[in-house]
């Protein structure tokens, strides 16, 4: 079981994961992912970056337990490829001390799938909180027409489920983003992350030239051929 907390009922094959809420995801028959639904722990994991983990990693979801202040999530492995890169471009810098990092692409792809599921953590830095809370729009931009191809937009929060408003001095995170399953032309693209404010869907103006890109990529990224 891999759970953001205690459950006193299981005391064996158990683990704990807390903030940054990565894990290492076991070789197992089955994994019971304890969410909790009130109490202290109810708002952790605010990005469901777990459930997003397993998924990624070949497992797919297999039922709930519920009880009076927690839910089981079960999670089976599926025959899938799967792969990631990291991405060597940016750092996509904005007015206001906000650094977007680094990018990791991730795809998974079940036996039997037409199309990958893509998802990606993008990494960010601050020098402290801002006067509004601020988004980014995670995009694969094709380098054959510089068209959007797929987008996915999101609240960058830290690790504390806090937006730009309540952020530490400094602060940092890792956001992730994931893609809906859409199919996507084979070839090049680049994956662009654009900062903006979230109320008023602003862009945040960029205090360097190096424009929003992150990084290049060749899909599809599962298989690696059209």
């Amino acid at each position: 079981y891999w759970s953001i907390d205690f459950l006193t009922d299981f005391n064996t094959n158990y683990a704990v994961v807390d903030r940054p809420f990565v894990v290492d995801v076991p070789d197992a028959g089955r994994i019971g992912l304890v969410r909790w639904l009130a109490g202290m722990h109810a708002d952790a994991d605010p990005q469901r970056r777990l459930d997003a983990q397993l998924r990624l990693a070949g497992y797919a979801p297999a039922g709930t337990e519920q009880g009076n202040t927690f839910q089981i999530e079960f999670y089976t492995p599926i025959a899938a490829q799967s792969a990631s890169v990291a991405l060597s471009g940016g750092p996509v810098v904005a007015e206001g001390g906000l650094r977007l990092t680094g990018a990791m692409l991730y795809c998974f792809l079940p036996e039997g799938a037409e199309n990958e599921q893509l998802a990606a953590d993008l990494s960010w830095q601050s020098e402290g909180p801002y006067p509004v809370d601020l988004s980014a729009s995670v995009r694969l931009v094709r380098l054959a027409d510089g068209n959007t191809a797929a987008q996915v937009d999101s609240w960058l929060q830290n690790s504390n489920g806090r937006s730009a408003r309540q952020w530490e001095s400094p602060d940092n995170g890792t956001q992730f983003f994931e893609f809906a399953a859409d199919p996507l032309p084979p070839g090049e693209y680049d994956l662009w992350a654009i900062p903006y404010e979230t109320e008023s869907t602003q862009p945040i103006p960029l205090a360097g030239e190096d424009g929003y890109s992150l990084g290049r990529v060749t899909l599809p990224l599962c298989t690696g051929q059209p």
